[in-house]
């Protein structure tokens, strides 16, 4: 098995136990939940930290699982498995991508959220990061983060009740 297949099962395994601790410790002992909050009153103040652990747990494990299913019977792993198109060709290394991933995220959470609003800020993040991660085709581009913040939409204001920041120009605007 390969030196940067081993580290990241490591990582993997890691973010795994992580996620984990949050899920049964740090949202129990943090988020305090109403007494008597049902569905029809929405959704209790730990249940979209428990939504989002577990679809964070998911993900990883079907990236543990692609890993380990992808190696060979000798233990090798091809770079076509594991490897994007861009970093063999030398674009951009995966940290520098990385980190720069993290800062968009940054400046979306301190800044074009507060300003903008959750959907358009959103809407804005999607797309930045599928064009910094190598997406080219503008339909993709246009489509898939629409599509996105429109299921968020969807099931955090229709089925949660949950209303998500509009943002301060929209309080301006709206009076």
């Amino acid at each position: 098995m390969q030196r940067s297949v081993k580290a990241e099962l490591l990582q993997l395994g890691i973010l795994l136990i992580l996620d984990a601790g949050f899920y049964f410790w740090f949202i129990p002992a943090g988020i305090q939940d109403p007494e008597g909050i049902g569905l029809a009153d929405g959704m209790a103040p730990s249940g979209t930290a428990r939504i989002g652990a577990v679809l964070i747990a998911l993900i990883i494990i079907i990236r543990l699982a692609k890993l380990v299913l992808a190696g060979r019977a000798d233990g090798r792993y091809s770079a076509q498995e594991l490897t994007d198109a861009d970093d063999e060709q030398g674009k951009i290394s995966r940290p520098l991508r990385s980190i720069a991933c993290i800062g968009l995220c940054f400046i979306y959470a301190l800044f074009l959220l507060p300003l903008i609003g959750f959907y358009p800020a959103s809407l804005l993040l999607l797309a930045l990061l599928m064009a910094f991660l190598g997406e080219r085709r503008w339909v993709h581009l246009l489509l898939l983060p629409a599509a996105t913040v429109f299921f968020v939409y969807l099931l955090f204001a229709g089925l949660f009740s949950i209303r998500l920041p509009a943002g301060l120009l929209v309080e301006f605007f709206s009076g």
